[in-house]
């Protein structure tokens, strides 16, 4: 075979994604570059060396958004890396928020565990400038004997598989993260029908999920029981896809009546950022029943007593807003953000309720 594919990261854990590929006609292109990311994560494989020399890499290519894909990029960048970096318009949007709230975090990290700078601002914007930006079914050769074509995953928005094709037509294909069908917002995930060799994902690979209706039935019954309480709801969730899928979903609720009109607060900055990339590149990649919506009801994110609060004095004054009343806010398993304090305040109030959706 003409390509060649080294298990750099990714492999037998589920973060840090990292794939080197070579042609034999000499391109080298590595997919994702993640972050590992855990409790047990290895310490040189976020801070040391690449097993590879950034500078020899012709071309990266990054499925989707989340720093266990993307997260490494820019310390890529700053060892070396001056090649092209392909990836669809919503993920270059998307990255660019993610990396950029990653520097402080980061920083923080290094600092509390003398550990050495991963990267910093100025290195993500290096890494943007690297961008080219790939559309979903165009082909594009982007290495010595190497050319990519993606196709939709539905993992989040912007997410992609990579078919690569060497230079005698050999075809290996990575799927990157694949999404939990059908989704409120994405269409299903494609098929990679053309692939000699198959590199997939598995993390849900033994589990059964309920359906979205039921999901979405399961979720409507559980802030009606809540409100009925008279308490505070807090919902911790992820910044990129839940967050946006729980503004929707709840939007159709008070749309149909179904649930009654409270304050919500979307407390989470990087959120309310992510928000606005949906906003912006959800009439291309969101599935057609939400674009018929879009085109004819607005804003599906938006809603009556939505509050966005960006500052942290707009967060304190939360509690100053009598309940029922839901707060959104991160981290998406309460082990950051804002949502901590949230639950500090208010879960000692046997009236509130907490509803984790990740």
């Amino acid at each position: 075979m003409a390509l060649s594919i080294k298990f750099v990261g990714g492999a037998g854990t589920v973060t840090g994604s990292n794939f080197l590929i070579k042609s034999d006609s000499g391109g080298t292109v590595l997919v994702d570059c993640g972050i590992e990311q855990g409790r047990d994560f290895s310490v040189d494989a976020v801070y040391g060396k690449f097993p590879y020399d950034p500078k020899e890499v012709d071309a990266l290519v990054i499925t989707h958004a989340h720093l266990d894909h993307v997260g490494r990029a820019p310390k890529l960048v700053r060892d070396g890396f001056r090649g092209k970096v392909y990836m669809t318009g919503a993920t270059r949007d998307l990255s660019e928020f993610i990396l950029g709230d990653s520097v402080g975090i980061l920083a923080e990290e290094a600092r509390m565990k003398h550990l050495p700078i991963l990267y910093e601002e100025k290195d993500v914007e290096r890494f943007l400038s690297l961008v080219e930006i790939l559309p979903y079914h165009e082909e594009r050769v982007i290495a010595e004997g190497v050319s990519v074509y993606l196709r939709n995953t539905g993992h989040i928005l912007g997410s992609a598989s990579v078919r690569i094709t060497g230079s005698s037509g050999e075809t290996l294909a990575l799927t990157g993260d694949i999404g939990n069908s059908p989704s409120p917002l994405l269409p299903d995930w494609e098929p990679v029908p053309d692939a000699d060799v198959l590199v997939m994902e598995s993390v849900y690979g033994d589990r059964l999920h309920p359906d979205r209706n039921e999901r979405a039935k399961r979720l409507l019954n559980t802030l009606n029981t809540a409100i009925k309480k008279g308490g505070t709801i807090l919902m911790p969730a992820f910044s990129m896809e839940r967050t946006q899928i729980m503004l929707y979903e709840i939007s159709n609720f008070i749309d149909a009546g179904e649930m009654p009109e409270i304050p919500v607060f979307l407390d989470s900055p990087l959120a309310i950022h992510v928000t606005d990339v949906y906003r912006k590149h959800g009439p291309k990649y969101f599935k057609s029943n939400v674009k018929d919506e879009i085109k004819h009801e607005g804003d599906i994110f938006d809603f009556p007593f939505l509050k966005k609060t960006l500052s942290r004095r707009e967060s304190n004054r939360i509690q100053e807003v009598k309940s029922p009343k839901l707060i959104i806010a991160g981290a998406g398993m309460s082990h950051g953000g804002r949502i901590g304090r949230h639950e500090a305040r208010y879960l000692p109030d046997t009236k509130t309720t907490l509803i984790i959706v990740g």
